[in-house]
């Protein structure tokens, strides 16, 4: 449960404790790299003592040249195992960062896979795109690059400071950290103001990632249109509000530079004005004053450090309050289902009413209809009459709110969602294609299948004479989306696919609407020499596609209009039916 603390607050908290729990469950890794820093922080801390102590020795006169090289070589054996050190811990530490990001994808993901149409039809692609991508990189960057800056910084920091005390002059250390408090309080300050930017940033790149998708994606028919130019000062004012968004995310960020450096700078002044003092005073020798400025210079680092920190932290935490926006989105269809894979697939549908929002009209209404196990269905109708949404919660990718839809008498409600999924294939109209060979595409039906099944089943969907006038036969690359194929031909290459599933239950919306009368005639007697091993459940605006159907509903304005087969329909001369067949077979003739 959320405590009684500001949200801001809450969702650092959490992002804390995620990012701590991480840590934790990779200890042996991050241990390991923390090692390999501190052997870093002491390899830097002794050289500047060597430095400083090789000084004092030459102008006292107690080293002599022999002792003055084995000195020298101590100093380089020492650099060559700080530049060791340094590989070993950014393979161990990026590595480890490196896997959160592919376990975040990963889950993204498996998330984003389990979410009904009712989730992505309020959440844009770009938006969840840049998510998965520039949203998990930030936090990748908090688990690798911010731990690096907070313990380095620290550790550094700690030990300089231990030697600047104990080894030089605690007085001197005093005097030269005047600035620190100042600098702090002005980090946490950019720190806030860097959050809400970095913010703004990641949703001014959603929406530019958004429009770069459905530009590319309209851009054939836009170029056809010659409108292309006003797609590209949408684009070009999208991406100025862009650069303002990120240019103030750089404004911010260039601010830690000259605090640090102004800080450091006003130390050096302090450090050298109470130095000089001591010496007069005969309290400090020159090469412990050496040896201070070289400490004060080593404090460069930890001072980035932190402002790195608060940087890449900030940037992490108002990422992850978007990651977590999307891996705690309710469940758009609750999954509690334990039935069994059904022995038959009959299905009996009473919807009293079914919206897709509540201030939404009704979509369908007094929808009663029975599919037993090797029926096939027709469901025709005008556009906008409710068809695909029929074919929709048959599926259950939505539930119905006024009725109930069973399968072999179970609700569907009680079916696991992936037993529902292996019950039912579904071609639309305008199916998806992967940019890769046909046979790929098919094989996604039955990724094991062979060339030879890969083949029978294009044979089936009538794809035989398109694949002998393809340049490489099933090997052909189709291009993304299947730009490279006619829509008939992308229409019965996604029917080959989801007949090679082998479901019990085939669902058709408007899949035949490109191809030819003739081409449509042979797949349905195809698809009807296997009548009785599948249910066909077919939608389609061609009315001759569903003729031989064992029943066909005719809905209009959402609620079942007519009923009955194709003789029945046929009878009622005044009927939706029987005018628009009697039509298209008239366009057919003349054609």
């Amino acid at each position: 449960m959320r405590p009684n603390v500001s949200p801001e607050l809450w969702l650092h908290a959490r992002f804390t404790t995620s990012l701590a729990n991480y840590i934790r469950l990779n200890w042996p890794k991050y241990a390991m790299a923390l090692l390999a820093l501190m052997a870093v922080s002491v390899v830097s801390i002794t050289l500047p003592w060597l430095v400083g102590k090789t000084i004092d020795d030459l102008k006292a006169g107690e080293v002599a040249a022999a002792g003055l090289w084995q000195r020298f070589g101590f100093m380089l054996m020492l650099g060559l195992a700080g530049y060791g050190l340094r590989y070993y811990w950014r393979a161990k530490l990026f590595g480890t960062s490196y896997r959160l990001s592919v376990a975040l994808r990963r889950h993204l993901y498996d998330r984003l896979s389990k979410l009904g149409p009712a989730f992505f039809n309020k959440h844009r692609t770009g938006d969840l795109m840049a998510r998965a991508t520039n949203d998990v990189d930030s936090v990748e960057m908090a688990a690798g690059e911010a731990v690096l800056a907070a313990f380095d910084g620290l550790l550094t920091f700690t030990v300089v400071l231990i030697m600047m005390v104990a080894i030089v002059d605690w007085r001197l250390a005093a005097l030269a950290l005047i600035p620190f408090p100042i600098m702090t309080y002005v980090f946490r300050r950019i720190g806030v103001r860097m959050e809400q930017s970095y913010k703004d940033a990641l949703e001014q790149f959603s929406t530019l990632n958004d429009h770069t998708q459905e530009s590319l994606a309209g851009l054939r028919p836009m170029r056809a249109l010659g409108l292309q130019g006003i797609l590209q000062r949408d684009f070009d004012a999208q991406a100025e509000k862009t650069f303002a968004s990120n240019a103030k995310v750089q404004r911010i960020e260039a601010l830690y530079e000259p605090l640090i450096l102004g800080s450091l700078g006003f130390s050096t002044l302090l450090a050298l004005a109470g130095g000089s003092y001591l010496i007069y005073l005969d309290q400090l020798t020159i090469g412990q004053l050496t040896s201070f400025n070289l400490y004060l210079g080593l404090l460069i680092w930890p001072m980035f450090a932190f402002g790195w920190f608060l940087n890449v932290y900030h940037r992490g935490a108002a990422a992850h309050v978007r990651l977590y926006e999307l891996l705690v989105e309710p469940d758009t269809l609750p999954d509690h289902g334990t039935a069994p894979v059904p022995s038959e697939y009959s299905l009996n549908i009473d919807i009293a009413e079914f919206r897709y929002q509540p201030h939404l009209p009704a979509a369908l209404k007094d929808i009663q209809l029975s599919v037993r196990t090797g029926q096939m269905i027709g469901i025709v109708g005008p556009t906008g009459s409710g068809k695909s949404t029929l074919l929709r919660l048959i599926q259950r990718y939505y539930d119905v709110q006024d009725g109930r839809i069973t399968l072999a008498g179970k609700p569907l409600t009680e079916y696991p969602l992936d037993t529902l999924r292996d019950v039912f294939a579904m071609v639309p109209q305008d199916p998806i294609l992967f940019s890769d060979s046909l046979a790929a595409n098919i094989r996604l039906g039955k990724p094991n299948a062979s060339d030879e099944e890969v083949l029978a089943f294009a044979q089936l969907a009538e794809l035989a004479p398109d694949i002998e006038r393809l340049p490489d036969g099933l090997a052909t690359t189709v291009g993304e989306k299947g730009v490279t194929l006619s829509g008939g031909q992308r229409q019965r290459i996604a029917l080959a696919r989801a007949l090679m599933r082998d479901a019990p239950v085939l669902c058709l919306d408007d899949t035949l609407s490109a191809v030819d009368n003739e081409t449509e005639r042979r797949i349905l007697q195809a698809l009807a020499g296997e009548q009785g091993q599948r249910s066909l459940v077919v939608v389609s605006h061609r009315l001759s596609a569903v003729q031989d159907a064992d029943l066909i509903i005719v809905l209009k304005d959402g609620e079942c209009a007519e009923q009955g087969t194709h003789e029945q329909l046929m009878q009622l001369e005044d009927g939706w039916y029987a005018r628009m067949y009697s039509h298209q077979q008239l366009e057919n003739h003349l054609e």
